[in-house]
């Protein structure tokens, strides 16, 4: 890549494990990758000041030196600089579409479009916004902030602050925005500080533990990356019944999500032992929790079906594994990562509520969750990712799910098949956790296949979080 100079005026700040390992990663291969943002879309239909929203958002990149970071570029040698200002930027745009619905969808073009358009590292800003008017009090909000400054758990912090600050702008009062108990450097210095503590746990932890899963059935010859998905859904009461199974067994929704993921894995592949990659939101100190950053720690998970054991033993095997990795999540992530650039990957997601704009009358605006990019895979060897499986609680009850995979590497018939075991074993807990694995995840056993169902739009996060 092009060097980049240092900013004229800006303050150094250390890079978090994650900042690490995306720069890796995205210059891993002669042609530049980019991670991309962390983006939501929002449709208000309400009466919607866009200037009152350019001020609001001013006042959060004052308030917050991520959203002023920018960074440098040296062969091997990544820099962050908090300016002393980057303001964002806020693109307004009319739908011109004869009708409501041309116009909506002239809207997700739009959006989608700014969403996907390159961010410059080196100058800002990395937090934009667009506004395409559909109607005269009908928007379509576009939010999108680069993921080297930013993740998932800083959307819902972003978006509380925004709303509370815009609603005081209405009416003339204060925000009531309590000062930050720790600056965001403090916060990365302190993660770090804790390297050396945690270092040989992982170590250990990892040791001789396999790079990937090769051979995988139905995964083809890829030189090329690009994603593509499929969505799937469980009622609120097979949700319900999974909770109280999770509950039960003092594991959480996540636990179980993993456990299920590498049963199906497993089965797939006939592969014994995988490493799981799931990232944690990095807040585990109460002072972290209002910070916007990218804080998000990326675990790696060892795990294994050895004995084809039931699923309550699998559950119990990722249960201690989990609270051991999750105690121990503020290490060298790019120190580990590069061993295991195949890994699976799984994201479990849970919102407090719909995504909305506080204080607007307002709802989610459904956009594709994978990115429209396309790379190179490194030094030209084919392809030997596998599926991810991401999986979000909704309000309702119920539970969306997302499959992600190279569209280059994988048939859609690939992705249908193991989506269908793996929604059949959910369907079947609690009632035969006590089965076998090998039972559980028989593809020919006769049974309720997946169905796939619209869900909820959330804030659409990049494949490569898990990178």
């Amino acid at each position: 890549g092009v060097d980049l100079p240092a900013p004229e005026s800006g303050t150094p700040v250390p890079l978090t494990a994650q900042q690490e390992n995306f720069f890796g990663w995205m210059y891993a291969t002669e042609e530049l990758r980019d991670v991309g943002p962390i983006s939501v879309a929002i449709r208000i239909t309400d009466q919607f000041d866009v200037d009152r929203l350019a001020r609001s958002l001013r006042v959060l990149v004052r308030r917050h030196e991520s959203l002023r970071t920018v960074f440098t570029h040296r062969p091997g040698e990544h820099h962050a600089y908090v300016l002393p200002d980057c303001p964002p930027r806020v693109t307004v745009v009319r739908a011109a579409g004869a009708d409501l619905a041309a116009r909506l969808a002239e809207a997700a073009v739009r959006v989608r479009a700014d969403r996907e358009h390159g961010f410059d590292l080196n100058t800002g800003p990395l937090v934009r916004a667009i506004v395409v008017r559909v109607d005269e009090d009908d928007h379509v909000l576009g939010l999108a902030v680069h993921h080297l400054v930013f993740d998932g758990w800083s959307m819902g912090v972003l978006l509380r602050e925004l709303g509370l600050v815009y609603s005081a702008s209405r009416t003339g009062l204060p925000a009531g925005l309590p000062p930050l108990p720790i600056a965001y450097p403090d916060a990365v210095a302190w993660t770090r500080a804790q390297w050396p503590r945690t270092r040989e746990f992982w170590r250990r932890h990892l040791d001789g533990a396999p790079n990937g899963i090769d051979p995988f059935p139905g995964r083809l010859p890829a030189l090329r990356l690009r994603s593509a998905s499929l969505e799937f859904r469980l009622g609120p009461a097979d949700a319900d019944r999974l909770r109280g199974y999770a509950r039960d067994r003092g594991a959480s929704m996540f636990m179980l999500a993993a456990a299920a993921w590498v049963a199906v894995l497993s089965r797939w592949s006939g592969a014994s032992e995988l490493v799981l990659m799931s990232p944690v939101p990095g807040r585990t100190r109460p002072e972290f929790a209002p910070l916007l950053g990218c804080l998000v720690q990326s675990l790696l998970l060892r795990l294994d079906t050895y004995a084809d054991p039931s699923f309550d033993e699998l559950l119990a095997r990722v249960r201690d594994t989990a609270l051991a990795a999750i105690d121990q999540q503020y290490y060298p992530y790019a120190e580990f990562y590069p061993r295991f650039p195949h890994a699976a990957w799984l994201r479990f997601e849970s919102w407090g509520g719909s995504t909305h704009f506080p204080g607007l009358v307002s709802e989610p605006f459904e956009l594709p969750r994978a990115l429209d990019a396309e790379w190179a895979t490194p030094d030209g060897e084919p392809d030997l990712g596998l599926p991810e499986l991401a999986m979000q609680e909704q309000p309702d009850g119920s539970i969306s799910g997302w499959l992600l995979w190279n569209a280059y590497a994988f048939e859609r018939s690939t992705m249908d098949e193991i989506t269908a075991v793996l929604v059949r074993l959910l369907r079947d807990l609690p009632e035969r956790a006590g089965h076998r694995l090998a039972y559980l995840t028989d593809p020919d056993r006769p049974g309720p296949t997946a169905v796939t169902a619209p869900a909820t739009p959330v804030p659409q996060v990049n494949a490569t979080e898990a990178t």
